[in-house]
């Protein structure tokens, strides 16, 4: 997350970083639909289980559901 923050900083590109606790789907879609964002930057991962998902369950969901355009990085 460091490389991360710095690479943003660097590059002059406001962000917020929240740490929360709960279902991580319905909170990143409660963040990302409040009004307060422009986009969604997630990454992603594979689903643990044995289906061949192209999106991880999380990303997919808010991809399907955000009011705002989501990005996807590997």
């Amino acid at each position: 997350m460091e490389k991360t923050r710095k690479a943003l900083e660097d590059y002059g590109i406001d962000y917020d970083q929240i740490i929360v606790r709960g279902n991580a789907k319905e909170e990143l879609l409660k963040h990302a639909n409040s009004g307060k964002y422009e986009i969604v930057v997630l990454s992603n991962r594979k689903a643990e289980d044995k289906k061949k998902f192209v999106l991880g369950s999380v990303s997919h969901k808010v991809a399907k559901r955000a009011t705002i355009p989501v990005l996807i990085v590997k």
